[in-house]
């Protein structure tokens, strides 16, 4: 089971005091495939891992609970590091200038609950309709971050309609990276 958890202002070294204080094993540097830096804390069993992970796709940084264990601990750290609920990270979506926007989308959805929620669907369709281009196809790569099958349906619209040819380009592969993973999961 895996838990993400958007940090906010906690820098590494804080993460890391909280790691010790909360009984997890020494700090890993760890291979996090097309994530530049991560970090992993393993509980003393090794069965659930705490990773801080440094995303330059979206610039952001964000913690990962892995593991047997993942919603035990996840609460445990949300209770040490402040970390933003998907509810109050609403409120970003409506101010600013695009990057601020952007920036606000992928918290939202790094933050998002594991089964589909109505009103973050909602707001996923109504940024794949935003006037600029580049909104939009933040929009279409923040569904990779959620794993909803609601989300296809974004993804089979903007394939079609996107006006964009870069973004209907980019919503093709993001689709079709989806519809890879629904197969591998149907054959094993």
């Amino acid at each position: 089971m895996r838990r993400l958890l958007p940090t906010v202002g906690a820098e590494l070294p804080a993460i890391e005091a909280m790691a010790r204080r909360i009984g997890l094993g020494p700090c890993e540097l760890r291979d996090c495939g097309d994530l530049p830096l991560c970090m992993a804390w393993p509980t003393p069993d090794g069965r659930t891992v705490l990773n801080w992970v440094f995303d330059g796709t979206v610039e952001l940084d964000y913690l990962i609970v892995d593991g047997a264990a993942a919603d035990e601990l996840t609460r445990r750290v949300a209770r040490e590091v402040a970390a933003a609920g998907w509810r109050d990270l609403l409120v970003e979506l409506r101010l600013g200038d695009r990057d601020e926007l952007v920036t606000a989308l992928f918290r939202l959805v790094i933050a998002a609950p594991a089964e589909p929620e109505p009103e973050i669907l909602r707001l996923l369709e109504e940024v794949g309709r935003h006037p600029d281009p580049a909104v939009r196809r933040a929009a279409y790569v923040s569904t990779e971050y959620l794993d909803w099958p609601a989300l296809e349906l974004l993804l089979v619209r903007a394939a079609t309609n996107e006006t964009d040819a870069e973004a209907r380009e980019l919503a093709r592969e993001l689709l079709a990276v989806r519809t890879a993973r629904r197969n591998e999961a149907i054959a094993s």
